[in-house]
Protein backbone atom coordinates (compact mmCIF):
# COMPACT_ATOMS: atom_id res chain seq x y z
CA UNK A 1 0.00 0.00 0.00
CA UNK A 2 1.26 3.57 -0.90
CA UNK A 3 2.59 5.94 1.93
CA UNK A 4 0.32 7.86 4.24
CA UNK A 5 -0.49 11.55 3.06
CA UNK A 6 -1.82 14.38 5.54
CA UNK A 7 -5.97 13.96 4.99
CA UNK A 8 -5.42 9.95 5.10
CA UNK A 9 -5.55 7.36 7.72
CA UNK A 10 -4.37 3.67 7.87
CA UNK A 11 -5.35 0.47 10.11
CA UNK A 12 -4.16 -3.05 9.98
CA UNK A 13 -5.22 -6.68 11.17
CA UNK A 14 -3.15 -9.53 10.69
CA UNK A 15 -3.71 -12.89 10.84
CA UNK A 16 -7.12 -12.71 11.34
CA UNK A 17 -9.56 -15.62 11.86
CA UNK A 18 -11.79 -15.33 9.07
CA UNK A 19 -12.46 -16.40 5.32
CA UNK A 20 -10.00 -14.87 2.58
CA UNK A 21 -12.35 -15.58 0.15
CA UNK A 22 -15.41 -13.41 2.42
CA UNK A 23 -13.40 -11.04 3.21
CA UNK A 24 -11.77 -9.94 -0.12
CA UNK A 25 -15.56 -10.16 -1.57
CA UNK A 26 -16.55 -7.78 1.61
CA UNK A 27 -13.62 -5.37 0.15
CA UNK A 28 -14.99 -5.04 -3.12
CA UNK A 29 -18.14 -4.25 -1.45
CA UNK A 30 -17.00 -1.35 0.35
CA UNK A 31 -14.38 -0.15 -1.46
CA UNK A 32 -14.89 3.88 -2.67
CA UNK A 33 -17.68 4.29 0.00
CA UNK A 34 -17.85 6.88 2.65
CA UNK A 35 -16.91 4.57 5.94
CA UNK A 36 -20.14 5.72 8.15
CA UNK A 37 -22.59 3.91 5.07
CA UNK A 38 -20.49 0.70 4.96
CA UNK A 39 -20.06 0.40 8.60
CA UNK A 40 -23.95 0.38 8.54
CA UNK A 41 -24.18 -2.07 5.53
CA UNK A 42 -21.63 -4.41 7.39
CA UNK A 43 -23.84 -4.16 10.23
CA UNK A 44 -26.48 -5.05 8.38
CA UNK A 45 -24.29 -8.28 7.23
CA UNK A 46 -23.47 -9.28 9.83
CA UNK A 47 -27.08 -8.98 11.69
CA UNK A 48 -28.10 -11.65 7.95
CA UNK A 49 -30.21 -8.55 6.83
CA UNK A 50 -28.45 -7.44 3.78
CA UNK A 51 -26.35 -10.13 1.57
CA UNK A 52 -23.12 -9.32 -0.01
CA UNK A 53 -22.73 -9.98 -3.67
CA UNK A 54 -20.32 -12.32 -4.72
CA UNK A 55 -18.63 -11.86 -7.78
CA UNK A 56 -15.08 -13.77 -7.97
CA UNK A 57 -15.95 -16.93 -5.31
CA UNK A 58 -19.44 -18.34 -6.53
CA UNK A 59 -17.95 -21.57 -7.97
CA UNK A 60 -20.29 -25.01 -6.40
CA UNK A 61 -23.60 -23.84 -6.65
CA UNK A 62 -23.87 -20.24 -4.53
CA UNK A 63 -27.95 -19.49 -4.42
CA UNK A 64 -28.84 -16.06 -5.71
CA UNK A 65 -30.82 -13.39 -3.92
CA UNK A 66 -33.35 -11.47 -5.40
CA UNK A 67 -32.41 -8.44 -7.59
CA UNK A 68 -28.13 -9.27 -6.99
CA UNK A 69 -27.39 -12.77 -8.09
CA UNK A 70 -25.12 -15.20 -6.02
CA UNK A 71 -24.87 -13.45 -2.55
CA UNK A 72 -23.79 -14.85 0.98
CA UNK A 73 -23.93 -13.42 4.94
CA UNK A 74 -20.27 -13.32 5.37
CA UNK A 75 -20.98 -12.92 9.42
CA UNK A 76 -17.51 -13.73 10.84
CA UNK A 77 -15.73 -11.43 7.86
CA UNK A 78 -18.03 -8.77 8.40
CA UNK A 79 -17.32 -8.18 12.24
CA UNK A 80 -13.06 -7.99 11.37
CA UNK A 81 -13.94 -5.54 8.60
CA UNK A 82 -16.48 -3.00 10.89
CA UNK A 83 -13.60 -3.38 13.30
CA UNK A 84 -10.83 -2.77 10.89
CA UNK A 85 -13.11 0.44 10.00
CA UNK A 86 -13.67 1.72 13.54
CA UNK A 87 -9.66 1.54 14.05
CA UNK A 88 -8.85 3.33 11.20
CA UNK A 89 -11.55 5.96 12.36
CA UNK A 90 -9.89 6.33 15.42
CA UNK A 91 -7.16 6.57 13.82
CA UNK A 92 -7.93 9.52 11.44
CA UNK A 93 -9.82 11.37 14.48
CA UNK A 94 -6.13 11.04 16.35
CA UNK A 95 -4.83 13.21 13.25
CA UNK A 96 -7.55 15.47 13.55
CA UNK A 97 -8.96 14.63 10.51
CA UNK A 98 -13.25 15.22 10.22
CA UNK A 99 -15.18 11.88 10.78
CA UNK A 100 -17.69 12.20 8.93
CA UNK A 101 -15.88 13.32 5.00
CA UNK A 102 -13.93 9.42 5.73
CA UNK A 103 -14.03 7.83 2.21
CA UNK A 104 -12.37 4.42 1.91
CA UNK A 105 -9.30 4.73 -0.52
CA UNK A 106 -8.13 1.43 -0.49
CA UNK A 107 -9.18 -1.56 1.38
CA UNK A 108 -7.78 -5.16 0.99
CA UNK A 109 -7.63 -8.56 1.77
CA UNK A 110 -4.44 -11.07 1.61
CA UNK A 111 -3.84 -14.45 2.73
CA UNK A 112 -1.91 -15.20 5.46
CA UNK A 113 0.91 -18.10 6.88
CA UNK A 114 -0.56 -21.33 6.69
CA UNK A 115 -1.01 -22.71 10.36
CA UNK A 116 -3.30 -25.88 11.09
CA UNK A 117 -4.73 -27.86 13.69
CA UNK A 118 -2.68 -30.53 14.65
CA UNK A 119 -4.15 -34.42 14.35
CA UNK A 120 -3.58 -37.30 14.74
CA UNK A 121 -3.97 -38.58 10.96
CA UNK A 122 -4.15 -35.44 8.62
CA UNK A 123 -3.96 -31.80 9.84
CA UNK A 124 -6.38 -29.35 8.88
CA UNK A 125 -5.57 -25.44 7.38
CA UNK A 126 -6.99 -22.41 9.78
CA UNK A 127 -8.33 -19.60 8.24
CA UNK A 128 -5.88 -16.72 8.60
CA UNK A 129 -6.13 -13.61 6.47
CA UNK A 130 -4.18 -10.16 6.64
CA UNK A 131 -6.57 -7.29 6.17
CA UNK A 132 -5.25 -3.27 5.73
CA UNK A 133 -7.37 -0.19 5.00
CA UNK A 134 -6.94 3.52 3.68
CA UNK A 135 -9.39 6.07 4.64
CA UNK A 136 -9.23 9.34 2.98
CA UNK A 137 -10.71 13.18 3.96
CA UNK A 138 -12.46 14.14 1.37
CA UNK A 139 -14.34 17.92 0.90
CA UNK A 140 -18.00 17.87 0.12
CA UNK A 141 -18.15 19.43 -3.46
CA UNK A 142 -20.50 22.51 -2.63
CA UNK A 143 -23.12 21.96 -5.60
CA UNK A 144 -24.06 25.02 -7.81
CA UNK A 145 -27.75 25.04 -8.77
CA UNK A 146 -27.57 23.52 -12.20
CA UNK A 147 -28.71 26.26 -15.09
CA UNK A 148 -30.37 25.78 -18.13
CA UNK A 149 -29.33 26.84 -21.19
CA UNK A 150 -31.52 29.09 -23.43
CA UNK A 151 -33.05 27.49 -26.19
CA UNK A 152 -31.13 28.47 -29.60
CA UNK A 153 -33.47 31.17 -31.49
CA UNK A 154 -34.54 30.31 -34.37
CA UNK A 155 -33.39 31.10 -37.42
CA UNK A 156 -35.22 34.09 -39.18
CA UNK A 157 -38.44 32.58 -41.05
CA UNK A 158 -37.80 32.22 -44.41
CA UNK A 159 -40.36 30.52 -46.84
CA UNK A 160 -39.39 26.70 -47.05
CA UNK A 161 -38.77 27.60 -50.74
CA UNK A 162 -35.37 29.00 -49.96
CA UNK A 163 -34.23 26.98 -46.55
CA UNK A 164 -33.31 24.35 -49.04
CA UNK A 165 -32.66 23.56 -51.87
CA UNK A 166 -34.40 20.44 -53.64
CA UNK A 167 -32.91 17.86 -55.09
CA UNK A 168 -34.32 17.36 -58.97
CA UNK A 169 -37.07 15.04 -59.33
CA UNK A 170 -36.73 11.87 -61.49
CA UNK A 171 -40.17 10.59 -63.41
CA UNK A 172 -40.30 6.75 -62.34
CA UNK A 173 -39.53 6.10 -65.97
CA UNK A 174 -35.71 7.51 -65.66
CA UNK A 175 -35.29 6.01 -62.35
CA UNK A 176 -36.27 2.45 -63.43
CA UNK A 177 -34.03 3.03 -66.64
CA UNK A 178 -30.94 4.46 -64.35
CA UNK A 179 -31.48 1.07 -62.27
CA UNK A 180 -31.29 -0.66 -65.39
CA UNK A 181 -27.89 1.03 -66.35
CA UNK A 182 -26.21 0.85 -63.23
CA UNK A 183 -27.23 -3.21 -63.10
CA UNK A 184 -25.55 -3.31 -66.88
CA UNK A 185 -22.11 -1.78 -65.61
CA UNK A 186 -21.93 -4.20 -62.55
CA UNK A 187 -21.85 -6.81 -64.96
Amino acid sequence: MKKIGEKEAKAKDLSLPVSFKQCVELCRTVRGKPVSKAIVLLEKTAAMKASVEFKRFNRGGLGHRAGKGPSRYPVNASKAVIKLLKSAQANAEQKGLNREGLVIESILAQKASNSYHYGRQRRRRMKRTHLEVLVKETVPAEKKPKQRKAAPAKAAAQPKDQAKPKAPEKKPAEAKASAAEKQVEKK
